[in-house]
């Protein structure tokens, strides 16, 4: 639903995972990357806190039944972010959580890429949907399945500040298994993970939506293709439909050698493609 809501106006990345590899591997601006994952903490953060104050006594009955038990406290804090299963190690947990986000960031870039038999119309946002839904049935047990360091993090420290203390980031009255706290895994696991989900894809969403982005245009008349020799050029009639094709796009993924681009009959100059 997240990906609907917002999807038109930040581009739904909904997860730090994603934010850092569109901005590696696609064509996602590099200065945006941290305002973005603070905004998604945050956002997790309240979140929690508003699930919180909805269910404030419920959880306080839940939160007296524990009668001081320090694992069923910690486990009640399940509620908000992820802990393993007392059988798994730290690094058992660790791989987990890097493997499934690896094949989660794969598909998602999959789903995306035109050359692919990509889902038509709005589609993509429910398998993606499905998709974690089918990731978390397989292999929820075993970690909980974040996959997500936003949605696990922010609610962790929000239970943490709650009442919850210091167990709720280690997880050790659920799990003597863990070497080291386990907030860790869920926060830096997924981040290593989508340095791989791209790569093994092996596509390049940045230039699918550069392309898309140039058919688009040219499909709405906003658009066309000159030469001028062996030199192809593009030009646009109107700022707004300039305004929608970035320098790193004409320069690297027109299809030819960009020499030139017009708006409103102005040539601006720009660098040819390799």
């Amino acid at each position: 639903m997240g990906v609907y809501v917002c999807g038109g106006v930040c581009g739904a990345h909904l997860n730090p995972s994603v934010t850092i590899a569109l901005a590696l591997f696609g064509d996602f601006d590099k200065r945006k990357v941290v305002p973005y994952i603070l905004v998604q903490m945050v956002a997790g953060f309240c979140a929690a806190a508003l699930a919180y104050a909805m269910y404030y006594n419920l959880f306080a009955d839940a939160v007296a039944a524990t009668a001081g038990d320090p694992a069923k406290l910690t486990a009640l804090a399940g509620v908000f972010c992820t802990f393993p299963h007392p059988k798994i190690t730290f690094f058992q947990a660790f791989f987990v959580e890097l493997v499934i986000t690896a094949v989660l960031m794969c598909l998602i870039y999959a789903l995306v890429d035109g050359r692919n038999t990509a889902p038509k119309g709005n589609l993509g946002g429910l398998l993606i949907g499905l998709l974690v839904a089918l990731i978390g049935a397989s292999f929820g047990p075993l970690t909980g399945f974040a996959m997500n360091a936003a949605r696990d993090f922010g609610p962790r420290l929000f239970a943490a500040l709650a009442g919850w203390g210091t167990d709720v980031m280690t997880g050790y009255p659920l799990n003597d298994n863990l070497s080291l706290s386990y907030f860790l895994v869920p926060l830096i696991a997924p981040i290593i993970a989508d340095l791989m989900g791209p790569e093994v894809a092996l596509i390049d969403p940045g230039r699918e939506t550069a392309l898309a982005a140039r058919d688009a245009l040219a499909s709405a008349g906003l658009l066309r293709e000159g030469r001028a020799g062996t030199a192809r050029y593009y030009v646009s009639d109107t700022t707004e439909s300039f305004a929608q094709l970035s320098d790193w796009f004409l320069g690297e993924y027109a299809g030819g050698p960009v020499t030139r681009i017009s708006v409103d009959g102005y040539p601006v100059e720009q660098g040819a493609s390799t």
